[in-house]
């Protein structure tokens, strides 16, 4: 398997900490309903809609746009076979069949075998950076707050039943796809778990940037994120390990 080289610098895992801000963005999804495809070209703005009301086509894009905006749909950019086709969201419908922002069937398949109320395929450069330090025979990555995150070779796996995944487990991390799937009784629930997603893989990219072990505690709320008070700078970490290296009557 062929993974990203390229390592996140201090100024990188930096800007990563700069989320969505507040701007309305235009997206052109590819929205499927009953198994019947049509373009849409429309501006579609989440400000004030409450998703518990939206119908399963506009959860799913309601759900598609907050993770555009939250860079949680950015395509494997060294992967030239991979684009952002297989990206988008997955809303179940009354009728059992689903509401979705990709054309990818090969993803729509493996969502229907799982058969969750909603899902969402997480893209993002800290994936890639996750993906430099699982082994090539890895089957989960362990995390102490919740169900380990699955590892599969190709989601076609989950279609067709190669590998079942452990009871409990709502996310998977698909090698070849380059994405972890999410998946959740709702769009709602969903929304949670990718924003803890990515508050996790912001302390794994921290602690990789200063060349610390990685950290698995439980995330704080994503309205938080720009505190992060309980993880140490790479300024703060190189400063204590300086002072661990002088001699002590130097710092006295």
């Amino acid at each position: 398997m062929r993974q990203d080289s390229a390592t996140l610098t201090d100024f990188e895992a930096q800007e990563c900490l700069q989320l969505a801000k507040d701007t309305s963005t235009s997206i052109t999804v590819v929205i499927t309903e009953d198994c019947t495809p049509q373009d849409e070209e429309e501006p579609f703005d989440i400000d004030g809609y409450d998703n518990q009301t939206l119908k399963p086509l506009a959860q799913a894009r309601f759900l598609h746009q907050t993770a555009v905006q939250n860079d949680w749909l950015q395509p494997f950019h060294e992967d030239i076979y991979c684009g952002s086709t297989s990206l988008g969201a997955f809303v179940r419908n009354a009728g059992g069949s689903y509401c979705q922002t990709t054309n990818d069937y090969t993803v729509l398949r493996a969502v229907d075998a799982l058969t969750p109320g909603a899902a969402l395929t997480f893209s993002s450069r800290l994936v890639s950076m996750l993906m430099q330090w699982v082994c090539f025979d890895q089957k989960e990555i362990n995390i102490s707050y919740r169900p380990a995150i699955a590892v599969v070779d190709t989601i076609d796996d989950i279609t067709t039943g190669k590998v079942v995944l452990p009871a409990g487990t709502t996310q998977c991390l698909c090698r070849q796809e380059h994405f972890i799937l999410v998946w959740g009784a709702s769009s709602d629930d969903v929304l949670e778990q990718a924003s803890d997603l990515q508050i996790w893989l912001l302390r794994v990219g921290r602690d990789y940037v200063s060349h610390r072990s990685m950290t698995l505690e439980s995330p704080m709320s994503i309205h938080r994120l720009e505190y992060f008070d309980d993880v140490e700078t790479p300024i703060q970490t190189e400063q204590r390990h300086k002072a661990k290296l002088e001699p002590r009557d130097a710092r006295l």
